[in-house]
């Protein structure tokens, strides 16, 4: 059985990406980057991450 784990987004500002799906969704911000470059949430079962352009 293949299971999907881990997606990235490429956008141009991740925190404000983060901040989004925080406020849409409910779902909690996992980790972001000093350089605010790279980031996931924290979903169950699913790792979705963000990254700059």
């Amino acid at each position: 059985m293949v299971n999907f784990g881990y997606t990235i987004n490429y956008v141009d500002e991740v925190d404000k990406a983060l901040s989004f799906f925080e406020k849409a969704f409910d779902i909690k911000r996992r980790f972001l980057t000093d350089e605010k470059d790279y980031g996931e949430l924290d979903t169950v079962g699913l790792c979705i991450g963000y990254c700059v352009t």
